[in-house]
């Protein structure tokens, strides 16, 4: 072969060497353009990503700049519901400075602690204040854990009455209730009012103690309520414990009728893993959910699922 045929070679070579690497980009950016899945949340109409993001830990992080970083990433992955809360410390303030400027690009939702008229109220303006808003997409009563709970908010000058003159005044869309301790009485509070959304524990352990999943989802099913699902990882301890890992409990929560999964997440990694898993979300086949539930029965109940009642009842 000729110098000029050999050079004309090698320079081939090297063009085809680059090819693979060029596809492998491309790839990714076909997959880091593929959206997060939306789900309508009941009979709201708001159209949700299936993944929340959880801020509780924006109130954890002792700086600010890195958890107002988190949230911004999870706005540039596509994640468009944020859940936050007026108990979470300083959450709603770094939640609204990461926010700003996006607020009609997301659903935006806190809650609510103080059972009477007059707490609610306050916690309320405070919210709106901290998170840079004038409305909330959603509102929801925080933590009905026993019937006492129940009768204080709907009682004379309980916190209901400010949710209802709340959403009557334009600062809140929907109403919502949030319980982790026992679906009994999830399922009561429903009997006293119709909610727009419940949130509540659904992972693949719940189904062997004070379910959630067995007791309270098919009647917001029936109710078309939005299902907004919590310690779908048992707050971590699925992890610590080696019960399941996230590519096969967060698909196993999205396989159920239910609308958005919130994660509170303390890393940046745990943020990209669990959008990545969103994006390639398929629903599990029934004996995938079977094998699945069967290995990790024997860790069911209070050992991991630590925020639900106790067999004997107490909190």
């Amino acid at each position: 072969m000729s110098e000029a045929g050999r050079s004309a070679r090698r320079k081939f070579l090297r063009a085809l060497a680059g090819v693979p690497a060029a596809l492998g980009c491309l790839a990714g950016e076909a997959s880091a353009a593929k959206e997060i899945p939306r789900r309508v949340l009941g009979r709201t109409g708001l159209s949700c990503t299936i993944l929340g993001f959880g801020a509780a830990w924006l109130g954890i992080y002792k700086s600010e700049e890195p958890a107002i970083e988190l949230a911004r990433r999870a706005l540039e992955l596509g994640v468009n519901f944020f859940d936050t809360a007026r108990d979470y410390g300083v959450s709603e303030e770094r939640l609204g400075k990461a926010l700003e400027g996006k607020r009609k690009n997301v659903v935006l939702m806190t809650k609510v602690l103080g059972r009477s008229r007059e707490e609610a109220e306050k916690e309320l303006e405070t919210s709106l204040r901290m998170l840079r808003t004038d409305y909330l997409d959603v509102w929801q009563i925080h933590s009905v854990k026993v019937q006492q709970d129940l009768e204080q908010i709907f009682g004379p000058n309980g916190s209901m009455e400010a949710a209802l003159a709340a959403q009557k005044a334009g600062k809140v869309r929907f109403i919502g209730v949030t319980g982790h301790k026992d679906p009994e009485t999830n399922l009561k509070a429903l009997s006293y009012y119709d909610f727009d959304t419940m949130q509540m524990p659904l992972n693949v352990v719940d189904l062997f103690y004070r379910s959630f999943e067995k007791t309270v989802l098919p009647e917001l099913v029936k109710r078309r309520t939005g299902v907004l699902a919590m310690k779908s990882m048992a707050g971590g301890w699925m992890l610590q414990k080696a019960v399941a890992r996230a590519r096969e409990a967060l698909p196993y929560v999205w396989s159920l009728p239910m609308h958005v999964l919130i994660s509170g997440v303390q890393t940046l990694e745990q943020l990209e893993e669990n959008a990545r898993l969103a994006r390639e979300f398929k629903p599990m086949r029934e004996k995938e959910k079977a094998t699945l539930l069967e290995r990790v029965r024997p860790m069911a109940g209070v050992q991991t699922e630590y925020y639900k009642l106790k067999p004997d009842g107490s909190l």
